[in-house]
């Protein structure tokens, strides 16, 4: 028998071990997972099983390893290492990947292995890695200030990143705080107290982010106030004295010396309903009526003394209120019955002379009547000017 080198066969022996059949596979990424805010710069990195023999490269050939997503090529990357049976292997990509832009990344992972049984399983299309940007809760509307039940305007938030969860209130100063579920961008108040409101974002896998806080505060109400209801004499008036605010406002007109001021004097001619409109510090309204009744009960006040010396103080006779009854007939008499002045609409005119010359101080004698009255009003003047 011929006999076989020795050498021959450690050389046949070391080539049989790399005709075992080998087998990696099911490639599949293990990081990044879908998260927040992923970087321009992600590293990838895979995982896959070695289910047969012991892979060694070298010296059998490079390792190749090929990403793609979308079905893009990305980049190709080759290795060596010696890889073990039933075991999974772990390698990172040296280049890296933009994915700070939020979106859905298909990514394929194909393995090249030398002298590969089963390429079946070399390629794999991972599950999607979903990639979210930050959560922005954004900006409401400025803080408002408004009066007690005339809330009208609208919070609005702007600048948020993600889906709306819901708003949230406290009337507490934000100790506590309540949530109103509504997913609008919008809210109309309803607040009746001064109330902070925030909105609770959401994007994707991110965090939950708060919107910057709008304080809506609300004002007590204004109190107008004036005088109650009264009843004055025909020609009289009446000081109506209104509170309450910085501003007013008087309405009608008729009767009022000032529309603008707290406290106008009305002297009207007939009922009448005056409305008062104040302003207070905060800018909140307020309204409050003062009904006058008026009566014709022709009240007249007589002066019973003048002094006609022309010295410029009481210096003709007055009867209060007789302006507001140009009817009313006046006649004025001396001791002896003597007719000294007889006038229909007396304007407190009379300086106290009987056809031109100044008459002698003493007592004289009056008498006034009106037409819609049946009572006839009479009495004395005193006369004291120096006269004799």
């Amino acid at each position: 028998m011929k006999k076989i080198p020795l050498l021959f066969l450690i050389t046949l022996f070391s080539n049989a071990t790399f005709s075992q059949p080998w087998d990696a596979g099911n490639p599949k990424i293990i990081a990044p997972l879908s998260g927040c805010a992923l970087s321009a710069t992600e590293k990838i990195s895979v995982e896959f099983f070695n289910y047969a023999d012991t892979i060694q490269s070298p010296p059998a050939g490079n390792i190749f390893i090929t990403l793609k997503n979308n079905g893009i090529l990305l980049f190709t990357e080759s290795f060596q290492d010696t890889i073990y049976p039933n075991t999974f292997y772990k390698y990172t990509f040296t280049n890296t990947v933009n994915m700070s832009v939020q979106g859905t990344y298909n990514f394929d992972v194909i393995l090249r292995i030398p002298r590969d049984t089963f390429p079946q399983n070399d390629s794999m299309r991972q599950s999607p890695v979903i990639c979210s940007s930050l959560s922005a809760g954004g900006n409401l509307t400025p803080d408002t200030s408004v009066c007690t039940g005339l809330f009208t305007d609208t919070l609005a938030l702007s600048g948020f990143n993600g889906s709306i969860l819901f708003w949230e209130s406290s009337d507490d100063n934000g100790l506590h705080w309540s949530i109103i579920n509504s997913q609008n961008d919008s809210l109309k108040s309803n607040a009746v107290k001064t109330t902070f409101y925030r909105v609770i974002v959401k994007n994707g896998l991110c965090p939950n982010d708060t919107s910057d806080i709008d304080t809506v505060t609300v004002y007590p109400p204004a109190k107008a106030e004036a005088i109650s209801d009264t009843t004055i004499s025909y020609g009289y008036s009446v000081f109506l004295n209104g509170s309450g605010g910085i501003a007013y406002s008087w309405s009608p007109a008729t009767g009022l010396d000032f529309t603008s001021v707290a406290n106008p004097e009305a002297k009207p001619l007939s009922d009448i309903t005056y409305i008062l409109t104040i302003t207070d510090a905060n800018g909140c309204t307020d309204n409050e009526g003062v009904n006058i009744k008026v009566i014709k009960d022709y009240y007249f006040v007589f002066s019973s003394l003048f002094t006609p010396n022309s010295d410029g103080k009481n210096d003709t006779w007055n009867i209060e209120n007789t302006e507001d009854y140009p009817d009313c007939k006046l006649t004025i008499f001396n001791r002896f019955g003597t007719l000294i002045l007889s006038k229909t609409g007396y304007t407190n005119d009379w300086d106290g002379k009987f056809s031109g010359s100044v008459l002698p101080d003493g007592t004289y004698f009056y008498m006034m009547d009106c037409p819609g009255s049946s009572k006839v009003f009479k009495g004395s003047i005193l006369i004291l000017s120096g006269g004799e």
